[in-house]
C-alpha cells in the first residue's frame, strides 16, 4: 500500500502519521511536508508567525481555490492542540520501515521550512538506520513553480523502481 504526503493538502501530516501507525504501508512518499506539531507550536510562540501566516494561508480559501471551505481558526487551533509525541521526527522509527521518498525544495527562500520540518526527520530517519531511504532535492520554492514536471518524474521513477508490487 502506498501514502502520499504533499505539504499543498490538508491531510499532509496526517497521511505521514499514518504510514508510521499503518504496517500494510510500505511506500510513502512525502513531497516537502510540514509538520504541524511544530507549527503549532511556532503559532502558539509567535504571534508575528501566526499572523503572517494566516495572511499567507487565507489566499487559499474560496470558491475556484484549493481549499473552497476551510475554518483557518479552528486549523491553528487544531495544530496548537497536537501533543508532542505526535511530531514527526517521534514517528520515525516506524516511518523507517516504509520504502520511503522524501522530496524538498531546495531554495534559499524556502530554506526555513527545510531546516523545522524535513531536515529533523531526516536526521531521525538516517539515525533510525532507514535502508530503503530516497532523498531528493529541488532548487525550486515550496511549491515547485515550474519545476511540476520535474516532480512528476521523480515520484513516477520511484515507484516504479522502488516501489513496485511483486510482478509488475
Amino acid at each position: 500500500m502506498l501514502t502520499l504526503a504533499n505539504s499543498a493538502r490538508a491531510a499532509v501530516y496526517g497521511a505521514l502519521v499514518v504510514s508510521a501507525d499503518d504496517e500494510e504501508i510500505d511506500c510513502t512518499i512525502s513531497v516537502d511536508a510540514a509538520d504541524h506539531v511544530v507549527r503549532g507550536r511556532q503559532f502558539a510562540e509567535d504571534e508575528a508567525y501566526l499572523k503572517s501566516f494566516r495572511e499567507y494561508s487565507v489566499a487559499f480559501i474560496g470558491p475556484g481555490l484549493p481549499f473552497p471551505e476551510l475554518d483557518i481558526d479552528a486549523l491553528f487551533e487544531e495544530h496548537m492542540a497536537l501533543p508532542e509525541s505526535a511530531e514527526l521526527k517521534h514517528l520515525a522509527d516506524e516511518l523507517a520501515a516504509r520504502r520511503m521518498l522524501l522530496l524538498s525544495s531546495n531554495l534559499e527562500t524556502h530554506s526555513a521550512v527545510r531546516v523545522r520540518y524535513y531536515a529533523p526527520l531526516l536526521a531521525r530517519l538516517e539515525a533510525a538506520g532507514a535502508p530503503q531511504l530516497t532523498t531528493r532535492m529541488i532548487d525550486a520554492d515550496h511549491d515547485f513553480t515550474g519545476k511540476h514536471e520535474e516532480v512528476r518524474e521523480i515520484v513516477t521513477e520511484w515507484l516504479n523502481s522502488e516501489c513496485a508490487l511483486p510482478g509488475d
